[in-house]
């Protein structure tokens, strides 16, 4: 009973470590696959779209994506919302991961690997005076940013 007592003691202190060791390899396999998801997309687009140089950058998120991106990746839906003066496109995949992109200096993104965190009333955060800031909450421990185009 006493060895069953010390194996449960032992057990419920070296678990948590576990998990969130677990977690962080989970979020590092995402990122490479969305690194590579979206490398691949754009090789893909530009066989059909031209050099990504002379893509049309004009039109809104959700053209420039339904055009040069969503065609070549895989996802399970998209949807619009504004947020910090301007529209997003939010976009599931069926692994459960969200990549959020808008049009900044090029196509600003960012990715959420496990996507039970987003949530679109609060994606940008707001000052005491209700202005929009550029800080997220998360950035870099459930939120990842990366540029997918620079112009």
């Amino acid at each position: 009973m006493i060895t069953l007592g010390i194996i449960g003691v032992v057990a419920a202190l070296t678990m948590p470590s576990l998990i969130q060791a677990h977690k962080r390899v989970e979020v590092a396999a995402k990122l490479k696959q969305i690194y590579s998801l979206m490398n691949q997309a754009i090789l893909m687009s530009e066989k059909d779209n031209g050099n990504k140089e002379y893509w049309d950058y004009s039109s809104g998120i959700e053209q420039f994506f339904l055009t040069y991106i969503l065609p070549y990746i895989k996802y399970t839906k998209y949807e619009l919302f504004e947020s910090a003066g301007g529209t997003n496109i939010a976009v599931y995949f069926a692994n459960g991961s969200i990549m959020v992109a808008k049009k900044g200096g090029g196509i600003d993104c960012f990715y959420i690997p496990n996507g039970k965190n987003l949530n679109t009333d609060t994606f940008s955060d707001k000052d005491d005076n209700g202005n929009f800031t550029w800080t997220r909450k998360g950035m870099g421990s459930f939120i990842f940013a990366f540029g997918l185009i620079s112009l």
